[in-house]
Order: C-alpha cells, then structure tokens, then sequence
C-alpha cells in the first residue's frame, strides 16, 4: 500500500514537473508572438500575444487552480481558471464551467489539453 501511494506521489510530480518545463521553454521567448485567427496557440503566463491583422492583444495575468487533490474527497472536480487581458478588459476562462468567452466580434475559447497552470491553449475565432 505504500509502494503504491509513492509511485502515485512520483507520478504526479513527474507529471507536474513535465508541464513546467514546457511552459518554461515557451517563456523563454520561443513561443509565438504573433497568431492567426482559428489557429490554437499557447499562451504563457506573463507573455502577450497578437492575433494578426485584427487588433487584439492577449496576455494571461493569472492562474488558480481548485482542482481535487489525489486522495481527497471532494464535492466536485475543481478546475484550472485562467484569467485573460484581452486588450483593456479582464476575462476569465475555466477548465470545467467557462470553457469560452464572447468579446466584441470575437470567441476566444480555452483548448481541450489545459492541463497546466504555467500556459494556457487559446483559440480565437470570429464569430459575428
């Protein structure tokens, strides 16, 4: 039994420690500055990003997770919520309830594979 509860401590860890570094190699300025509508994109904490030729500025300001921790027992799943800068104005997006926001013309719409609390999956589409 505790064998069991190490390796589930160790694999969590890896898993965590995996989604870092992915995010940490995308801070380091390789991620995309500039995207295209409809296309999905990572968006690092603390890094802007432009969606060309339609005047739109994103950065991630904040990240907060509720999700249930292994071994706990919660009332429900938690999410991972990610608070946008679109422009001038605040969004937030969630992992489980707000999964898309509608601003101005536009649906900006968290992708299917947020697992991490360092990026976030965006895509952009326009909608009207």
């Amino acid at each position: 039994m505790k064998k069991k509860k190490i390796l589930l401590f160790i694999s969590v860890l890896l898993l965590i420690a995996v989604s870092f570094i992915v995010c940490i190699v995308l801070d380091n300025n390789s991620y995309k500055k500039e995207v295209e509508l409809n296309e999905t994109f990572k968006l690092p904490i603390n890094k802007t990003v432009i969606v060309k030729d339609e005047n739109l500025n994103l950065k991630l300001i904040s990240v907060g997770d509720s999700r249930c921790k292994d071994g706990w027992q919660c009332i429900w799943e938690g999410e991972i919520n990610y608070t946008i800068k679109v422009n001038d104005e605040k969004i937030e997006l969630g992992t489980v309830t707000t999964k898309s926001v509608d601003y101005k013309d536009y649906r900006i719409l968290l992708g299917e594979e947020n697992d991490s609390t360092k990026c976030a999956m965006i895509k952009i589409v326009k909608w009207r």
